[in-house]
């Protein structure tokens, strides 16, 4: 894989997978910062929630619908996660609140 993307397919590859893995990680950071408590969720969590996570999810979604080059169980999980960030994130927003 060349280092500058060629061509739209290399474009979309270059940024869906990574928008992927962040969309995980930034769920997976949620869930267990909310489990864990402590203050500096108190005061990131709402902001992460309810503006990251849906950003991240919409970006997801549209490089996956509008992109090329990707595989049909790579795209469906994709849009999966980017459906679950856009309403997921501002669900679990107020809850950091405390």
């Amino acid at each position: 894989m060349p280092l500058i993307p060629k061509t739209p397919a290399e474009w979309t590859r270059s940024f869906a997978v990574p928008l992927l893995a962040t969309c995980i990680l930034v769920i997976m950071a949620l869930l267990a910062g909310g489990f864990s408590g402590g203050r500096e969720w108190r005061y990131w969590g709402t902001p992460i929630a309810s503006v990251l996570l849906p950003l991240l999810g919409l970006s997801l979604g549209l490089s996956c619908l509008c992109g090329t080059g990707l595989s049909r169980g790579f795209r469906i999980l994709a849009l999966i996660i980017a459906v679950l960030s856009v309403l997921f994130g501002p669900m679990l927003g107020p809850g950091y609140a405390e």
